[in-house]
C-alpha cells in the first residue's frame, strides 16, 4: 500500500535539494559581492532588495535574512511531512529509511554550517527511498 504522505516527503526532500543549491550559490555570490572579492558591486541580490524596501517604504531587506527563513519553513515543514511518513510507514508495514534520512537531513539543514553540504546528498538518497516504498522484509 503506498501513502500520500510517504509521496509529499519525498517533494519536499527534493525541494530542499534545489532550494539548498540555490540558496547556497545566492550567498556565497552576496558574501563575494559584498566584501568586492568580484570587482562589481552592481548586479547582485542585495541591490534588487534594497530597491524593493526604498519602493515600498520598508525597513531594509536583507538577502541572507530571507533565504535564513525560507530554508528554516522547508525544514520545519519537511520535519513534519518525514515524522507523519515514518509513522504512517511503521503502521502500513512499508520501510521506514526513506523518513528517518529525511528527518536526518533536516536536522543537518537546521544546524547550518558544513552540514548542509552533507544534508543535500542525505536528501538525495531520503527522497528515493521514500518515493520506492518498499514493503519491510520478514524474516522467518
Amino acid at each position: 500500500m503506498k501513502t500520500k504522505t510517504n509521496i509529499w516527503s519525498a517533494i519536499s526532500d527534493i525541494v530542499n535539494i534545489h532550494f539548498l543549491f540555490i540558496s547556497e550559490s545566492i550567498l556565497i555570490n552576496t558574501l563575494l559581492t559584498k566584501n568586492n572579492i568580484l570587482g562589481q558591486n552592481h548586479g547582485s541580490a542585495n541591490d534588487f532588495l534594497e530597491f524593493v524596501s526604498f519602493i515600498f517604504n520598508i525597513p531594509s531587506i536583507n538577502v541572507t535574512k530571507i533565504i535564513s527563513f525560507c530554508i528554516f519553513l522547508l525544514v520545519i515543514i519537511g520535519l513534519l511531512l518525514n515524522t507523519k511518513a515514518m509513522f504512517e510507514n511503521k503502521e502500513s508495514g512499508i520501510s521506514i529509511v526513506g523518513p528517518i534520512l529525511g528527518i536526518i537531513g533536516n536536522i543537518d539543514c537546521f544546524l547550518g554550517g558544513t552540514l548542509r553540504a552533507t544534508s543535500i546528498i542525505t536528501f538525495i538518497v531520503a527522497a528515493v527511498f521514500s518515493s520506492l516504498q518498499r514493503p519491510i522484509r520478514q524474516h522467518n
